[in-house]
């Protein structure tokens, strides 16, 4: 059964930031572990929410054209746009789920990663990452 092994607020962020790690889950790109999840406060993405924090989970995307995609964006932010570049695969986080508190977005995540759909996907990222 997986959990949470680790999550880490960045207190450099103006509003609430927090990388989520899970057991057996160890993408590395650019010799930094990317986090499985992240749990961000919801107003980074727009004012008017109806919950508090929202559950990013990171995904994996193997690109075409990856000089054009990285010309295209210049400058990515950890938030609003995270993208991580590994040779042809892009690594982002996309939106979930959304909760009034980042306790219930954790109990979330860890429902979460032990459905069978998520180990699908969650053992495909280690394949894209070890390729």
């Amino acid at each position: 059964m997986k959990q949470i092994t680790n999550a880490i607020r960045d207190n450099d962020e103006l509003k609430y930031y927090e990388s989520v790690y899970i057991t057996d889950d160890n993408i590395v790109v650019n010799d930094k572990q990317l986090s499985a999840f992240t749990i961000v406060d919801n107003t980074y993405y727009s004012d008017q929410t109806d919950e508090e924090y929202r559950v990013n989970a990171r995904i994996g995307c193997k690109l075409g054209n990856t000089e054009g995609m990285k010309q295209f964006i210049s400058v990515t932010d950890k938030v609003l746009n995270p993208m991580v570049f590994q040779e042809n695969i892009l690594w982002t986080y996309e939106r979930i789920a959304s909760f009034p508190t980042v306790a219930s977005c954790k109990e979330y995540i860890e429902t979460y990663i032990n459905e069978d759909v998520t180990q699908l996907i969650l053992d495909e990222q280690v394949k894209m990452n070890q390729a």
